[in-house]
């Protein structure tokens, strides 16, 4: 294995077609692995046609993000040294990729390494790696050693406050969690695809699921946890109300997915 092996790249991907060519084109030197949650476009039969150097996984259920990541981390040979976590609507160089495993070379502490965002502005970011809280998991480099033995991604999250989740972790099994400015990437995000009220509910929904079981992780009363969807439903009911049908979908989705959450309902059945 080269030293540029010593880093895999982990993708999952859900109706995510059109991004995927942009997203793999500088990464041939890695070897990587795309895990399909069940899209109905034609993800599959692309990769299989122009990607046959990819490890590709068509699965027959929509796992979600950090279910679905788990499949690829937990199989990866035992001599890979890290991974990278990549979201499909993110593009990342071969120079930011190996500034992202060289932090990881000089920092042997730190457990994830989190890239800059060209499209988010940094005012205050500093020049060189500054340990941080919480990185955002659209490019995460993961040391493998680590989470072999504390675990991956939590499995009861379907979408969302995942990586806030895991970068807790880590940190409470003594670990650093660093932010490396100097490597830049490229993430387009929402902006992908033009919003739809369906979509946006599924989103919020997943959402308000998740931040309902990450507080209770992290130890909120439950009157706080109670309090956001009574929020939520107020704020999309004014909304709808002035014709902002997206945002009064989304409140509503948030606030049902954080009752979903309360009585006990599982965050990743298929919508």
């Amino acid at each position: 294995m080269t030293q540029q092996h010593s880093v895999a790249i982990s993708i999952v991907t859900y109706h995510s077609a059109a991004l995927l060519p942009r997203c793999l084109e500088t990464l041939l030197p890695y070897p990587v692995y795309v895990w399909d949650n069940n899209s109905r476009d034609n993800t599959a039969a692309l990769m299989r046609a122009q990607y046959p150097w990819v490890h590709f996984t068509e699965s027959p259920e929509n796992l979600g993000f950090g279910r679905a990541h788990n499949q690829i981390l937990t199989k990866l040979p035992l001599e890979t040294d890290y991974a990278l976590v990549l979201n499909p609507d993110c593009f990342i160089s071969v120079a930011a990729l190996e500034r992202l495993r060289q932090t990881a070379e000089e920092n042997p502490n730190a457990a994830l390494i989190g890239a800059a965002y060209a499209d988010i502005p940094h005012p205050h970011a500093p020049n060189a790696p500054a340990a941080v809280a919480f990185l955002s998991g659209a490019c995460l480099l993961l040391r493998l050693s680590v989470f072999r033995q504390i675990g991956f991604f939590d499995p009861n999250i379907f979408l969302f406050y995942e990586d806030n989740e895991i970068c807790d972790r880590a940190r409470a099994a003594g670990h650093t969690v660093l932010f490396e400015p100097r490597a830049v990437v490229t993430h387009i995000g929402a902006a992908s695809t033009a919003p739809t009220v369906r979509g946006v509910w599924r989103r919020q929904r997943a959402m308000g699921w998740s931040h309902a079981y990450y507080q209770k992780k992290r130890g909120k009363s439950a009157a706080s946890r109670y309090a956001s969807p009574a929020r939520k439903v107020l704020r999309g009911l004014r909304t709808g109300i002035m014709g902002d049908k997206l945002e009064a979908a989304g409140c509503i989705a948030h606030a049902f997915g954080t009752l979903r959450y309360l009585t006990k309902r599982p965050a990743f059945q298929q919508p």
